[in-house]
């Protein structure tokens, strides 16, 4: 239906923006993630959607990030969690920071997010867990930065692949790399599998 939008940005404010496009503005609902990437007033702005249509009517999500649209979808497939409620998550994490959070099981931090209560929070452990665990590995990886750190997270994820523990995974990777600083991909997996 709509997949994204580009065009002047005519007002932008904290939990939505106006983009024109084809002579029309429309309203878009954003996390203040994507608030904060959209450029000034009167620019040209990108914005991914996601419509959501009910009886009472159409609303437009959008996201700086095409990530961060994917994380909204996954949520809305939680019980209970609609598209505001995955805004306001997303409003409060990253989507990384939001599938380390997950992967850990830190209900705590879910709960700190406006209109999350603690047994949302559960059932959003509970049916993204498993779905989100490569991310959250790549995550628990990623502490630096640059081809380093990617790296890191692309031998977890490939670990993960194989049939490796999350957490195992990266306890193998973070430890060849103690060792073994330069190795590419393949030798980091490799090493890893060894161990």
């Amino acid at each position: 239906m709509f997949e994204s939008i580009r065009g002047p940005l005519v007002l932008k404010e904290a939990a939505r923006c106006v983009v024109e496009a084809g002579g029309l503005g429309y309203s878009i609902n954003v996390s203040l993630s994507t608030y904060e990437d959209l450029p000034r007033r009167g620019e040209e702005a990108f914005v991914y959607l996601h419509p959501v249509v009910r009886e009472d009517g159409w609303r437009l999500f959008g996201f700086s990030r095409s990530d961060e649209r994917e994380v909204f979808r996954d949520l809305l497939r939680v019980n209970g969690v609609g598209p505001l409620m995955a805004l306001s998550l997303l409003s409060g994490f990253r989507p990384k920071e939001l599938a380390a959070a997950v992967g850990q099981g830190d209900v705590g931090a879910l709960t700190k997010v406006k209109g999350i209560g603690k047994k949302t929070a559960e059932r959003i452990l509970v049916e993204l867990k498993d779905r989100w665990s490569d991310v959250a590995a790549a995550a628990g990886v990623i502490d630096g930065a640059g081809a380093e750190a990617s790296a890191a997270g692309d031998a977890a994820q490939a670990l993960v692949s194989l049939g490796l523990d999350p957490a195992e995974a990266n306890r193998r990777v973070k430890k060849v790399l103690e060792k073994h600083p330069d190795l590419e991909i393949s030798d980091l997996v490799r090493h890893a599998l060894r161990m």
